[in-house]
């Protein structure tokens, strides 16, 4: 039982291919989740937010996730060791669009948050966390914490 020491649950899901679907699944939710959390901390920045205020509020929040706080609080350590790396995730998006394609469904937040994505690999950050995707958009904002 090799999975129940490296993930804290597991769900048997089929056969076939339900599970590899499921996981696509899981990272397209994380995805989104974790494009909208940089995007409002880049926004936070612009508009001159206390920085560690905003951290706090954004990881103690209704939606604060444990993805999404490890991710906060990555972010304001400048932290992007990979735990997922942006290249990885964009690998995932890209077949959760081909998956849902072939299923004759949509997947249109999984689709908008793949070019985000894919600008931070191609900026370099591809080897970094997903939570690096908050590099893309500061750098397109004009704008980093250390200003």
């Amino acid at each position: 039982h090799l999975l129940a020491h490296l993930c804290g649950q597991q769900h048997y899901m089929g056969s076939a291919e339900e599970g590899r679907v499921a996981k696509l699944i899981v990272n397209g939710l994380l995805a989104a989740g974790l494009a909208s959390l940089a995007e409002g901390l880049v926004v936070g920045q612009k508009m001159g937010l206390d920085w560690q205020k905003l951290l706090e509020v954004v990881g103690g929040g209704a939606m604060a996730s444990p993805a999404i706080k490890g991710s906060a609080q990555a972010i304001g350590q400048r932290n992007f060791e990979p735990r997922l790396s942006v290249d990885l995730l964009a690998k995932d998006l890209r077949l959760l669009a081909e998956a849902a394609m072939l299923a004759g469904a949509t997947v249109p937040i999984a689709s908008a948050a793949l070019p985000l994505y894919q600008s931070a690999a191609n900026m370099g950050w591809g080897h970094l966390d997903t939570s690096a995707v908050f590099l893309l958009l500061e750098t397109l904002a004009g704008k980093t914490v250390s200003e």
